[in-house]
């Protein structure tokens, strides 16, 4: 194997699929002899309000409070 790749999958209109990036990334990693160590998927704070009726930053400050709230629990 060559080099390690970690691949990001990310959707932000409702579009877009992150099947469709993990299937063409993991071609692309293949062609070019990249050995994949780990696949990430995300969705974008804008795309998780609109589908939820919030907007991005009302989805943005929940995920603080989470954050703050796992890292005090740690």
């Amino acid at each position: 194997m060559g080099q390690r790749a970690a691949l990001y999958c990310r959707v932000s209109t409702a579009d877009q699929s992150c099947a469709r990036q993990e299937r063409d990334l993991l071609a692309f990693a293949a062609r070019a002899d990249y050995q994949v160590v780990g696949v990430f998927k995300g969705r974008s704070y804008r795309l998780i309000g609109r589908e939820l009726g919030l907007s991005k930053n009302t989805v943005t400050d929940i995920v603080k409070r989470h954050r703050d709230v796992a890292e005090a629990n740690e």
